[in-house]
């Protein structure tokens, strides 16, 4: 089966783990439904998610900011750090190894014509794309597939699709409904 393809039925068969109503762990969760999607058509029990949950509320707690960050989510150092630790729990107990491809920072990536042919090939290529989006839901979130007009979300607060005519990159002057501030593709390491 293609990667895309393959891709698009992970999120079809996988429900994406949702956050609660009150906390901005958006962050979190995105990585762990992103590393749920990279990992198809093995699927991760709840024991094994679980393991991946606390990796990350680990480093989130020993910035001694836990507080702040559940009331207001994080900065993207502290994703960085956090989302590392998500990865090595994945590694060291699941067999899986991934790593983060920063789209948005390779020297191609000039304009939001650019990101997008990015955030596409990474999804062709059967990667799960998280995101940072400003604007609108200033929220991270995956990306799972795409058509023409639309980006499909496989999201932590419900969200389901984004239209592509309204990403835009964060920095551009006149930023449209969504913000894209970061892009990082979830790649399998065979």
């Amino acid at each position: 089966m293609h990667a895309r393809w393959q891709l698009s039925a992970a999120a079809r068969e996988l429900k994406p783990l949702r956050q609660g109503e009150l906390d901005g762990l958006c962050g979190l969760y995105s990585i762990i439904n992103a590393v749920r999607l990279a990992s198809f058509p093995r699927r991760l029990r709840k024991p094994e998610v679980k393991l991946l949950f606390e990796a990350g509320l680990r480093i989130l707690s020993s910035t001694r900011r836990l507080r702040y960050i559940l009331a207001d989510g994080m900065y993207d150092h502290m994703w960085e750090r956090m989302s590392s630790a998500v990865l090595a729990e994945a590694a060291l107990n699941h067999d899986q190894e991934l790593m983060l491809i920063d789209l948005l920072a390779c020297a191609k990536v000039r304009s939001t014509r650019d990101a997008h042919r990015a955030l596409r090939t990474a999804l062709h290529s059967g990667m799960p794309t998280l995101v940072t989006l400003t604007g609108s839901y200033d929220h991270w979130t995956v990306i799972s597939s795409y058509t023409k007009a639309r980006y499909q979300l496989f999201d932590s607060w419900g969200y389901h699709w984004i239209g592509t005519q309204n990403v835009e990159l964060a920095d551009s002057d006149n930023v449209a409904t969504h913000g894209l501030a970061r892009a990082l593709a979830l790649k399998r390491v065979e």
